[in-house]
């Protein structure tokens, strides 16, 4: 009975959905700005520091000059601030939305679970994106 149980498992990888994604949209050919991000206590109001990290983006051809990772250290249970050097504007990130679904169904085993932002607060206002999207 439990070779049949393993045999329908689904068992698609549970892919990790816990590293930030960050786009600076907007970049001009010769921009290359550098990006600070802070992060902070939830709900501390910006007053209880946790991490920090910065990195360069870069315009080309190509998207994904303009997209970056944040440390597995930031997560989706904190608040964020990021900076872009160039025009010394601060966006805040709060509030993540996240949602739970199953990612390998098991019948009469344990089904296994992925996390997912759904959505967040760019300063103040309601993005319905997993990702952190920043028009420059």
């Amino acid at each position: 009975m439990m070779a049949f149980l393993s045999a329908c498992c689904t068992k698609v990888g549970c892919p990790a959905s816990d590293r930030m994604e960050v786009v600076i949209e907007g970049l001009n050919a010769t921009d290359t700005p550098g990006v600070k991000v802070f992060s902070y206590v939830r709900n501390s109001g910006f007053s209880q520091p946790a991490d920090s990290f910065s990195t360069r983006v870069y315009n080309s051809s190509y998207r994904e000059s303009n997209r970056f990772f944040l440390p597995a250290t930031m997560t989706y249970a904190n608040d964020l601030r990021i900076l872009i050097d160039s025009t010394a504007k601060v966006y805040e990130i709060t509030d993540f939305v996240l949602e739970k679904s199953v990612c390998n169904h098991c019948i009469g085993v344990r089904d296994e679970y992925r996390t997912d932002p759904k959505s967040h607060l760019l300063n103040g206002i309601r993005v319905e994106s997993g990702t952190i999207y920043i028009n420059r």
